[in-house]
C-alpha cells in the first residue's frame, strides 16, 4: 500500500466516525492535496468535520431530536433510514405537501392523519388549525405510535387525538407487516415481500372505519398507508358524505396497490365518481385530462407520486 492509499484510508475513516458516510470523490481529492501540501493534517480535518453543520445534524439525529423548519419540536427515530434521517437532514418532510397543506388548511379547521408515522404532519396540522380546530391521527405501528404520542405530549397538543390503529373498511383485527428499514413502510398486506425486507415481523394491531371515530364535517385528509388507501376511503363514506369540501392528499403507489389486490385505476375512478378533480402535487397537471390507465402504467413499478384531490 502506498502513502496516498493508506492517507485515503485514514480521511474515509474520519468520514465514516464523524458523518456516518463514505467521502464522495471530490471530497477525498481535495482533503489528500489538503494534507499532502501541509495546508491541512489529519487532526484538523477531523476538528473541521466534527464543526461541520453535516455534523451537527447528524447528532441530532443520533440525539433523536430536532427543530423543524415550522419551528415544531420533534424526537426522532435514530434506527430510520427514511424520514426520520430526512427530517434531520432538512428540517422538512416532502416539502411540496408541506407547502401544500399551508395553503389549504385553515384555522378551526378539523383534519385527519392517516398514517402518521412519528407525527411530522399531525404536528404541523395542529398548528395550521390552531386551538379552535381539530386533528385525529392514526398510526398502528407500535415504535411509530410512541414517537406520535411523545411529539404531541411534548408540544403540549391539546386539539389533537391520538390512535393506535389503523383506518380499514372494517373494524377488525389485522396483521400489520413491519419493514426493518423503512418505518414508514409498514403494510397490512404480505405477499410478496421486499428483497430489502425478507424478515418482516408481523404483528396484530386494530383496524378502523373512520366513519365511526367522528361524524363531524372534515375539511381535509391525509392518507399515506402503503397501497390501502382505497380501504381508508370506503371506510369513511359517511365522512365524504358530510363534507363535499373534503380536500385528500395522498400517495398513488401503483405497484403497492396491486401487491394489495386494488387496480390502481379503480382507486382514481372512484374518486372521480366521488366528483374530485385530481392534482399532480409535483406538477400542479390535472390528471383528469390524462388518460388514467395510461397514468397507471407510467406508475405501475416502484414509483410514486402525491395526488391532491378536490371538488370543484
Amino acid at each position: 500500500m502506498n502513502n496516498s492509499d493508506s492517507l485515503q484510508q485514514k480521511i474515509s475513516e474520519l468520514y465514516r466516525t464523524i458523518l456516518l458516510r463514505e467521502p464522495d470523490r471530490d471530497g477525498i481529492k481535495h482533503w489528500t492535496h489538503q494534507i499532502y501540501s501541509g495546508i491541512e493534517t489529519l487532526q484538523s480535518l477531523k476538528e473541521k468535520l466534527m464543526n461541520s453543520d453535516e455534523s451537527a445534524i447528524i447528532n441530532d439525529f443520533l440525539n433523536g431530536y430536532v427543530i423543524t423548519n415550522d419551528g415544531i419540536k420533534l424526537f426522532l427515530n435514530n434506527k430510520d433510514n427514511v424520514l426520520s434521517r430526512d427530517i434531520a437532514f432538512h428540517k422538512v418532510w416532502e416539502p411540496e405537501i408541506t407547502t401544500l397543506v399551508k395553503e389549504i388548511i385553515k384555522k378551526d379547521q378539523i383534519v385527519v392523519d392517516v398514517g402518521s408515522n412519528i407525527g411530522y404532519f399531525t404536528t404541523l396540522f395542529s398548528k395550521l388549525v390552531g386551538d379552535s380546530g381539530k386533528v385525529y391521527s392514526f398510526e398502528p405501528a407500535p415504535k411509530n405510535f410512541e414517537l406520535l404520542k411523545k411529539n404531541v405530549s411534548f408540544n403540549n397538543l391539546k386539539n389533537v387525538s391520538i390512535y393506535p390503529m389503523a383506518a380499514s373498511d372494517a373494524s377488525e383485527r389485522k396483521n400489520l407487516f413491519l419493514s426493518t428499514w423503512n418505518f414508514g413502510d409498514n403494510r397490512l398486506f404480505e405477499k410478496p415481500r421486499d428483497e430489502r425486507d425478507q424478515d418482516r415481523e408481523t404483528i396484530e394491531v386494530e383496524a378502523i372505519r373512520l366513519d365511526e371515530i367522528t361524524q363531524e364535517k372534515i375539511d381535509f385528509i391525509k392518507i399515506d398507508v402503503q397501497g390501502f388507501e382505497l380501504q381508508v376511503i370506503n371506510g369513511a363514506k359517511k365522512l365524504f358524505d358530510n363534507n363535499n369540501d373534503l380536500k385528500i392528499i395522498f400517495e398513488f403507489y401503483p405497484h403497492l396497490l396491486k401487491l394489495n389486490g386494488v387496480k390502481p385505476e379503480d382507486l382514481l375512478y372512484q374518486l372521480v365518481k366521488m366528483g374530485y378533480n385530481i392534482y399532480d402535487i409535483g406538477a400542479g397537471n390535472n390528471l383528469i385530462n390524462y388518460n388514467i390507465e395510461n397514468i397507471c402504467k407510467r406508475y405501475s413499478m416502484c414509483s410514486s407520486l402525491d395526488l391532491f384531490c378536490e371538488k370543484q
